[in-house]
């Protein structure tokens, strides 16, 4: 059997596991690969939206594409604070409130991902996502 001739049911589990890795964006940088290894599986992936529902909020236009492949779909966002200067958190919890603005709706879950002597970033990202 070759990888072509995968039973779909079976190819888009497959993808729905790959999606579910939210260690460093690394779900939705898989989803990105698989979507790009050829035109059927491309196909198959942007009609399948629930495995863009768990959004990775590291890169703006990586969001924004998950955001719109997964349609109507209940989200989770997944804000990775960890090892990211004051800068960074800041942009992080920008695009995360920006999201959860547009889509509050059908978020189901947002989680943050700090170390621990983050307390004081996570604090102003609180502050910033409770407005």
């Amino acid at each position: 059997m070759t990888i072509t001739s995968l039973p779909v049911d079976l190819l888009l589990r497959i993808f729905k596991t790959a999606s579910e890795d939210t260690k460093n964006d690394a779900g939705a940088k898989a989803l990105f690969c698989l979507a790009a290894v050829c035109r059927d599986w491309r196909t198959l992936l942007l009609d399948y939206s629930s495995v863009w529902s768990r959004l990775s909020v590291a890169h703006a236009v990586a969001a924004e594409l998950m955001l719109r492949r997964s349609k109507n779909t209940p989200i989770s966002i997944f804000l990775d604070l960890q090892g990211l200067q004051r800068p960074d958190t800041t942009n992080r919890a920008s695009l995360a409130y920006s999201v959860l603005e547009r889509s509050l709706e059908r978020t189901r879950e947002l989680v943050v991902i700090t170390t621990g002597q983050s307390a004081d970033i996570l604090h102003s990202v609180s502050h910033m996502l409770m407005r």
